[in-house]
């Protein structure tokens, strides 16, 4: 959107698309651009991001040799799993903490599935505004916590309120990254996204997509968590980097130095 603004209007039936984007404002103008990002392109980035996570745990890799033989690599999450279960076998009392943000939920997910093949254990896990969906979380995170490779109580979600998610944009999209995430670049309209305070709300159900599976699965995900802990919420307009404030914003947690403090003194163990 940013090159067509600065370049020439384009041509074709997005052009009427285009239109409607800068011409309009508030919900219609949103919802034009997620109309166009599922048909510019932008979708097809976001689906090959989190095909090229799964890669990354199930499909080896082929390495040219000097020999000229091609040998077949494990994948990358394979080969971190085999690592840090060596180490963990090497230095009983070392400790593993995992940190993303955003699609880091997603390619996190996928490495919990290799952990449990090897029964490897994390100490915590902490997700900055997850991007990954309800389901997603329910196909690989539940099963890392049910079969013992991460505690439930060691599982921490950092997340803006659906006021400051409002309140964020990304291009000309009036809202922030995770609902465009939602409304446009998954399969379904309003898909829940882990990292959004209202999938977590059982009283919100009804925001999302009425796909009986979508609401089943929304349900068994916050059935399963239960009451252990709400997700900690940034509800203020403004953070602190630790030199100035600035917006809260989708991309501001690894700038936000009360999360990044609360992050620290759960690995170092100290009570918060």
């Amino acid at each position: 959107f940013e090159g067509i603004q600065q370049g020439a209007e384009p041509t074709g039936g997005f052009r009427d698309v285009w239109r409607v984007v800068k011409d309009t404002f508030g919900e219609a103008r949103d919802r034009a651009v997620e109309v166009a990002s599922q048909t510019a392109g932008v979708k097809a980035i976001w689906s090959q991001m989190k095909q090229n996570a799964r890669a990354a745990q199930t499909t080896r890799q082929p390495i040219a040799g000097a020999d000229g033989k091609v040998t077949q690599k494990d994948p990358s999450l394979v080969l971190l799993a085999d690592a840090l279960s060596r180490l963990k076998k090497q230095l009983p009392g070392v400790e593993v903490h995992l940190v993303g943000h955003s699609a880091g939920s997603i390619l996190f997910g996928h490495l919990f599935d290799s952990l449990r093949d090897r029964a490897v254990s994390v100490d915590s896990c902490t997700l900055y505004a997850p991007a990954c969906t309800v389901q997603f979380a329910l196909d690989h995170y539940e099963p890392a916590m049910t079969g013992g490779v991460l505690r439930k109580q060691d599982f921490h979600v950092e997340l803006l309120s659906d006021e400051r998610e409002l309140g964020d944009t990304v291009g000309p999209h009036g809202k922030s990254l995770l609902y465009l995430v939602s409304r446009a670049l998954e399969d379904q309209h309003k898909t829940p996204i882990l990292g959004m305070a209202n999938a977590w709300d059982p009283g919100k159900r009804s925001e999302w997509s009425d796909d009986p599976v979508i609401q089943r699965g929304l349900k068994t995900w916050q059935t399963f968590w239960g009451t252990v802990r709400a997700p900690r919420e940034v509800t203020e307009a403004q953070i602190s980097n630790g030199v100035a404030r600035v917006p809260s914003s989708h991309g501001g947690f690894d700038n936000d130095v009360d999360v990044i403090t609360r992050t620290i003194e759960r690995i170092a163990g100290r009570p918060l």
